[in-house]
């Protein structure tokens, strides 16, 4: 029998109500980094535009991004770095065990989940996925998506990376973005 869970209830229930905090959360997402090998690791809080919460004053967190300059990913290991609890090597010493961490930390904290990644010498890749993806039936199949960036998703990474142009080819990072912040965590910046 098959006991594959159903994939909206899975990232729309039960890891809304892991508990997780908007700080732990992103601690966990930069664990990948820091197993990539990242020398630098920034975190930008984007605030939501007009959107005070009442009791703090602040700007609801609107987009989140974490920015590495680890090794990056290959395709298959982008395509696993969505998927919730894989099978996914560790090298001794490293902070991930489980291969459930930046996608429970992720959808915790956030609807959409969007990645930009270079190896070196590789091309740059997006993969996204959205938990409003999940069709009818609760399946997994078809909801994450990769490509190769566009121009404008090149131009970005640089920038966020400090690449150069004639650099980029050689150079390696990560961006991972997260979007549509679960406002119950009253978060604000």
């Amino acid at each position: 029998f098959d006991t594959t869970p159903d994939a909206s209830q899975l990232y729309n229930v039960v890891l809304q109500g892991f508990g997780y905090s908007m700080k732990d959360a992103v601690c966990d997402i930069q664990d990948n980094s820091v197993d990539a090998g990242a020398k630098n690791i920034t975190v930008v809080f984007e605030q939501a535009a007009g959107q005070q919460n009442k009791e703090t004053g602040g700007a609801y967190v609107e987009m989140i991004w974490v920015i590495d300059d680890g090794c990056g990913m290959n395709k298959e290991r982008l395509q696993k770095s969505f998927i919730f609890s894989t099978k996914v090597p560790h090298a001794e010493g490293s902070l991930g065990h489980f291969g459930a961490g930046g996608s429970a930390a992720s959808f915790s904290i956030a609807e959409d989940k969007y990645v930009l990644t270079k190896e070196a010498n590789s091309q740059l890749l997006v993969g996204t996925l959205s938990i409003n993806s999940f069709n009818e039936s609760g399946s997994f199949k078809d909801t994450g998506m990769m490509r190769a960036a566009n121009d404008t998703e090149k131009v970005f990474f640089m920038k966020e990376l400090g690449i150069k142009e004639s650099n980029f080819a050689g150079c390696h990072g990560t961006i991972v973005g997260l979007t549509k912040i679960n406002k119950n965590l009253n978060t604000t910046a």
